[in-house]
């Protein structure tokens, strides 16, 4: 009696340990699209979707201001962008049909550097980048942690001007940074 009784303790402890632990899943299978704008100081400079089975979401957030100023002047051949982190201001959809609250826990993109052309000419450029964001979806008092990794481009279009001395200028010769990746 005595030995069920211990069994019978130990199969509890067990179960309830691993109620207790953080789930962290990993979505595969998304499409993610996002548009860039230069950042003038104010914020909200990045949107975006987060497509797939059984996920929408819609993100908004700023790059931070030295990535991708405003009125800033670049000169050509210049470095520009590369791996940054995102502060995400609000992250909404649904996941599996459920509408949950979702809080973001981290964001950034890993990319490579944009070297800025010296010939005068408009051009579109492409580097390897990943998407990676990290959030919490709470429904019913049940959390669950998502890792997102999503392999892609992102892409740099301009416009040379060559009244600013062959200088690059934010936001009238910039146009846009764009990502799509796919997981």
């Amino acid at each position: 009696m005595k030995s069920i009784l211990l069994s019978l303790c130990g199969i509890l402890l067990f179960s309830s340990a691993s109620s207790f632990a953080d789930s962290v899943q990993t979505l595969t299978n998304l499409d993610a699209s996002f548009f860039i704008e230069p950042n003038n100081g104010t914020g909200e400079n990045l949107f975006g979707t987060i497509t797939g089975s059984g996920v929408n979401l819609s993100v908004a957030g700023t790059s931070p201001a030295g990535w991708f100023t405003s009125g800033v002047g670049i000169a050509p051949g210049a470095y520009v962008g590369g791996s940054i982190p995102i502060h995400v201001d609000s992250i909404l959809g649904f996941l599996q049909g459920s509408q949950p609250n979702l809080s973001m826990e981290s964001a950034d993109f890993n990319a490579g550097v944009f070297a800025l052309p010296t010939n005068g000419q408009n051009e579109f450029q492409t580097v390897p980048a990943t998407l990676n964001l990290m959030f919490t979806a709470c429904l019913q008092n049940v959390c669950t942690t998502y890792d997102l990794n999503i392999a892609g481009r992102l892409g740099l279009y301009y416009l040379f001007n060559p009244i600013q001395r062959s200088v690059l200028r934010f936001p009238r010769r910039v146009r846009h940074v764009c990502y799509h990746g796919r997981s």
